[in-house]
Formats: structure tokens, sequence, C-alpha cells
């Protein structure tokens, strides 16, 4: 039972986009999956549920898991949660006997981690007291990316909170994920090598605190997960149809050029999933 944090502070990096795919995926994989929308904007949920389902739902912290389909459920986000970041912004400063609202927090997740294989958490873009308590108790977490100026600032950033909140281990980061955008046209073309070039190094030093002066190149390195084309053709036919990419059907609209992306995305999907479980330590029986 492992609890996996999908997380950048930086926004529009495939936080939640990567989180409900591994959630289908691990299913696929015969695993009993709990994912948990832990942003007050609440896009997890909004992409798991329908509009009537989504209007029956009470605040996040109150309400019951929903169960998605046979060994997958979701616990729901809600916007309520934007009224709760003062009260654990200051709970983090109180003495442990008076901190109930992290404890109650830490005890709802770790509750879920006992009813499933793998739970999956989906941050908000930001470095606030809900995240820092999401954080803690995670066994790991896994960091998205794009190749841009943002994104490997926001890298910096998380390696130094997690260091001045004392929660930062080398075993707890299982690595990157990169999604390649399409290339904006006010930023030019040659942005994206450039700042693909600079993440192994810019992670290595600013989240793993590696000290070395050794340089770091994505084809070398173990912790860069895996790295995906934009599958944005894709995306608004997954939307429509409340599907994962790599579960579309021709019934969907994925004909033709669509329809040969699709197993590719599959296979990709399913490595990401296999070389995450293997780096939790989450054995996998069912393999397609």
């Amino acid at each position: 039972m492992s609890i996996i944090a999908i997380f950048n502070p930086a926004s529009g990096v495939g936080k939640t986009f990567l989180a409900y795919h591994l959630a289908w995926m691990f299913r696929d994989l015969g695993l009993e999956v709990i994912v948990a929308d832990l942003d007050p904007q609440a896009k997890l949920t909004a992409a798991f549920l329908d509009e009537d389902e989504l209007e029956d739902r009470c605040s996040v912290l109150q309400q019951s898991p929903q169960e998605v389909e046979e060994q997958l459920t979701l616990f729901c986000g809600d916007m309520s949660l934007l009224t709760f970041e003062e009260e654990f912004s200051k709970a983090w400063h109180l003495p442990l006997n008076e901190t109930s609202i992290i404890s109650d927090f830490w005890r709802v997740l770790e509750d879920l981690a006992q009813s499933a294989n793998i739970v999956l958490l989906d941050l908000g873009s930001n470095l606030g007291a809900i995240n820092r308590s999401a954080l803690s108790v995670a066994d790991y977490v896994v960091v998205p990316l794009i190749p841009d100026l943002f994104s490997v600032q926001a890298l910096k950033y998380l390696g130094a909170s997690l260091r001045k909140w004392g929660i930062q281990r080398l075993g707890k980061m299982l690595g990157y994920v990169i999604f390649q955008q399409p290339i904006l046209l006010y930023r030019g073309t040659n942005t994206y090598p450039k700042w693909m070039m600079q993440i192994p190094n810019v992670y290595h030093h600013a989240i793993l605190n590696d000290s070395e002066e050794k340089m770091f190149s994505l084809k070398d390195d173990p912790y860069c997960l895996k790295i995906f084309k934009t599958y944005y053709s894709l995306i608004p036919l997954a939307q429509e149809a409340r599907k994962p990419i790599f579960h579309l059907k021709p019934a969907d609209g994925a004909l033709g050029a669509y329809g040969d992306i699709i197993p590719t995305a599959y296979r990709e999907f399913q490595q990401l999933a296999l070389k995450i479980a293997k780096g939790a330590g989450i054995e996998v029986e069912k393999l397609f």
C-alpha cells in the first residue's frame, strides 16, 4: 500500500492529466486504486464525474470516497478546501497535541491506503500548508514537468521547501515525467531543447540536493521516468467520452490517424505505471 503524490508547484505542467491516466492504468494492471483530488479547483473530480454528479458532491473533507468503476475509487475535490488553507497553516506552528486538523488529514489519507494497493494524490499548484501536509504523508512523489522556464524554476522552489519542511528524503522522490507541449509562437522554437537539457541537472541539484559537479542527461538519468509526446489531438475526445486517451474507441471519434496513436499511448502509460510501481515496491500481477 503506497501513497504517491503527483506534484509540481507550477501550474499547467500536467499534474491532473498524469494522475487521471495513471489511476486508470494502475487499475488496468489489476491494482485496487484510490485517487484523491486535493486541488481546490477539483479538475480531477470534473474529469471523472459529469455535471449532475458534481453538483451532488459536498466538501472533500466530509464526504466518503466514490467508486468510479470496479477497483477505481475517487476521493472528490471541492472548492471548500480553500477555506482550510489558513487553518492548516496555523496548525503547523502549534504543539503536536493541538494540531488536530493535520492529524485528521493524515488519518483520512492513511485510512484510504488501507483499502487500496495504491493511493494517488493530485495536488494544487502551490506550496501551501495543505500540500505540505499531503507531501508529509505521501510515501513517494512524482514530479510532472514541461520544458519551460517556469516549470524548471518550480523545481528549485520545491527542493528548497522540502528541505525547509524537513520532509525531503532521497527514496521519497521517484523521479519526473516530461510532457512535450506544442511550441508556443511567442517563445520561439529554441526554448524547448534549452529547458529539456537543464531539467536533469536542476532536478538532481534542487530536489535531490546532489552537490556533485556532474552533468546529467535525460538519456542516462534514472530519475527521468518518461518523456511523453503531445496527445492534444486526443484530449478533447477523451474529455467528451470521460475516458483516458488510451481507452478511446472508434465510436468515440478516434478514427484514422487518431486510432493509430491510441496503442502507443497505452504502451507508454503502461511503461510509466510499471516503472512507478517498481520504484514504490508495488507488485503488479496482471500484465497485458
